[in-house]
């Protein structure tokens, strides 16, 4: 009995140790794994605070380029009302150029006329100017005498005949 006693003192001393061993592995991974817990609590703080500030950088940017969309636009608008305005002011000026242009021509075409009909006037008062020149040649051959004036007068000294 004293034997089957020890024996079993010395199985349960066996199991005891057993127990501790196995105790001491699980504390020990009980301590890997908070060490791991503590180092996956600071990624995961980091990480949150980095998606924290690019969600306050997106909400900028996307802020920031609304403004520029508005600006983009509102200068396009401008630039278009101008370029509106700017093709108004060339067609307003290009039928007051056409107008102008219809008024020159008619008044260059009366001017030609008026030219043509000077002109032929002109070569009227020539040949009665000539005519006159024989006339009075003939009538003063014809009574002899010619005072020095008429003389003058019809050699063209004073631009009259």
């Amino acid at each position: 009995v004293k034997e089957f006693l020890v024996t079993r003192v010395r199985d349960t001393e066996r199991v005891v140790q057993s127990q501790k061993e196995e105790m001491s592995k699980v504390q020990k991974k009980i301590l890997e794994d908070q060490e791991v817990i503590v180092f996956l609590d600071e990624k995961v703080k980091k990480l949150e605070k980095v998606s924290t500030e690019m969600k306050s950088k997106e909400a900028a940017t996307k802020k920031e380029s609304a403004d520029i969309v508005n600006k983009n636009e509102k200068k396009a608008r401008v630039l278009s009302d101008m370029l509106r305005f700017e093709r108004e002011q060339m067609a307003a000026n290009e039928k007051e150029w056409k107008q102008e242009k219809k008024v020159l021509v008619r008044e260059v075409k009366s001017c030609r006329s008026r030219i043509v009909a000077l002109e032929a006037e002109l070569d009227g008062c020539k040949q009665q100017n000539a005519q006159l020149k024989k006339g009075l040649m003939a009538l003063t051959q014809s009574s002899g005498s010619m005072s020095p004036a008429a003389r003058k007068n019809l050699r063209g000294g004073n631009g009259r005949f």
